[in-house]
Order: structure tokens, then sequence, then C-alpha cells
């Protein structure tokens, strides 16, 4: 069942892989960078986070109105901080599962590297 699903997988990776190398260079290719693109976006989301920190009030009563606050009174620098921090992070996750499957149908999960 493994054996058949990493076939499967690879095939659809290599497949997916093609296609894009006719899209962008072979070593700018995005699904060879995954680790790097996954890292690019953690730096996003921590740069992101630590500026909206700054206007955020931790406050169990406050938070929800701190929310609300750099929504729409500080639109033009706290929202789309936001937006930032949240599309980055949410497609971090995308690329980090992503990548953790095309290391498993890799087989590169196991043994030195």
């Amino acid at each position: 069942m493994t054996i058949a699903l990493r076939r499967g997988l690879r095939r659809g990776f290599d497949r997916a892989e093609k296609a894009l190398d006719v899209v962008f260079d072979p070593e700018l290719n995005p699904l060879g960078q995954l680790g790097a693109l996954g890292w690019f976006l953690f730096w996003i989301v921590a740069a992101t986070g630590i500026y909206l920190f700054a206007f955020f009030d931790t406050g169990i009563v406050n938070a929800y109105g701190s929310v609300e606050w750099l929504s729409t009174d500080l639109w033009w620098h706290a929202g789309i901080m936001r937006s930032f921090h949240r599309y980055a992070s949410d497609l971090m996750v995308a690329v980090m599962l992503v990548h953790l499957v095309r290391e498993f149908v890799y087989d590169r999960y196991r043994g030195v590297r």
C-alpha cells in the first residue's frame, strides 16, 4: 500500500516539476525550493507578528477590541500587516505540508544525507 502510494505521488510530483520547469528556470522551480520558501515565509510571519504585537493589547477583555482597532482605525499600516501575517501563515502551512509529503514520497526522511 505504501509503496504504491509513493509511486503514484512520485509520478504526480515528477509531472508537476516538469510542467513548472517550462514556466520557471529548473533551478528556480518552486517544488524544488519548498524548504527555502517555507523559511522565507517564516521570516515574513515573524516580522509582521512582532510589528503587530507592538499595537496589540494582550488583555483577555481587550483583545477583540484591539484587533478591531487594528483592522479599522489603523487599516493602512496595521491592517495591511495583519493581512500579510495571515496570508503568509496560511501559505507557510501549505508549503510545509507539501514539503513534508514530497520528502516522504522521495524517501528522504531516513538515514544520513
